[in-house]
């Protein structure tokens, strides 16, 4: 199994988001726009499970955390619309190929309250909630 297989497998599913916004990955150097509308990723990792007695079948659960960035000040309807955008384009049941593992998309994604910022952002986290299992038993 691969973090990074599953990690690309989702970010590569948000860059087929219609209309993306420019996004900064984990660790890597980004510089916000002056408009400040992106999109900040990060990957949350959660206790794998073992699901057979011979420990030869195990699924690896996640969150595919994505924050939204809107300048502050402006109202919060075109984050809103855009938030939900993007966790309609993270639907349940969705299915993504990750190496030798499927990641499926388990939950309707949340989105939590939006937040202003101390940089004068306006900022709404969105979860997508996963799991992965190897490719042969979804």
């Amino acid at each position: 199994m691969s973090l990074i297989a599953i990690e690309t497998a989702l970010e590569d599913h948000l860059k087929t988001f219609a209309g993306l916004l420019p996004v900064a990955y984990e660790n890597t150097t980004f510089k916000p726009p002056a408009d400040k509308k992106y999109i900040a990723v990060h990957h949350l990792h959660n206790v794998p499970r073992d699901l057979s007695i011979e420990r030869d079948l195990t699924e690896y659960p996640g969150i595919f955390q994505m924050t939204l960035n809107f300048p502050g000040g402006q109202g919060k309807a075109a984050a809103k619309i855009m938030a939900q955008q993007l966790a309609d384009h993270f639907e349940p049941g969705t299915y993504l190929e990750a190496g030798n593992h499927l990641v499926q998309i388990n939950d309707t994604p949340y989105i939590a309250s939006g937040y202003p910022d101390d940089d004068g952002s306006y900022r709404i986290p969105i979860s997508v909630n996963w799991q992965a299992y190897p490719a042969n038993n979804p």
